[in-house]
């Protein structure tokens, strides 16, 4: 589980701290659409990862490839203002020998303690085992996410276990827009396909 923690660290200092990583190779998409259209979803598969995730046309997206730890990050952000994150995705790969009930556990538990350390009340949300028909289609076998809340967001984290890797997605969210956009994320993190 010791991997696991490394990523939920490397995942809290780059998108909280914003550092870039050694060996990185870095593509910018700009938006399909010319203005966000709150609800709007559109597939976005990404260049650089076998991945891709149903997204805001009107996001732009940035891919950054860290050769040297295979890390691997998607940064949707507002083209007026790119400091304004709206989702990101970091993917580490895991290898993990076995699936069973004691790593879901164990996974759980380390993403719970990498934010509560922090101070930051959580609450769980839900947590899924994908089918055996859907793993095979998205390369998805679990997820599990949680809210965290800081001063003035509340942040909605999903973890996602795959057969190759770890992915983590995060959103910010103001408190006063959580009950109408909550489903809107919720929906793009179930939409998340690997290995495609």
């Amino acid at each position: 589980m010791l991997f696991i923690r490394y990523l939920l660290v490397v995942v809290f200092i780059s998108i909280t701290l914003g550092t870039s990583f050694a060996q990185q190779k870095k593509l910018i998409h700009k938006p399909r659409t010319a203005v966000i259209i709150p609800g709007l979803r559109r597939e976005f598969s990404a260049e650089l990862a076998k991945i891709s995730i149903e997204a805001n046309p009107g996001w732009q997206a940035e891919e950054v490839i860290d050769s040297s730890e295979h890390i691997y990050q998607l940064l949707f952000t507002d083209l007026e203002d790119s400091s304004k994150r709206m989702l990101s995705l970091l993917m580490y790969p895991s290898n993990l020998p076995t699936f069973d009930s004691a790593v879901w556990s164990n996974l759980k538990k380390s993403v719970r303690e990498s934010y509560g350390n922090r101070g930051i009340a959580i609450r769980p949300l839900d947590e899924h085992l994908t089918s055996k028909s859907k793993q095979d289609s998205s390369g998805v076998i679990a997820s599990y996410e949680i809210l965290a809340k800081h001063t003035d967001f509340i942040e909605y984290i999903d973890a996602i276990v795959t057969k190759n890797s770890l992915v983590l997605l995060t959103v910010p969210i103001k408190p006063e827009k959580y009950q109408r956009v909550i489903n809107y994320f919720r929906d793009i993190a179930q939409s998340i396909k690997i290995g495609r």
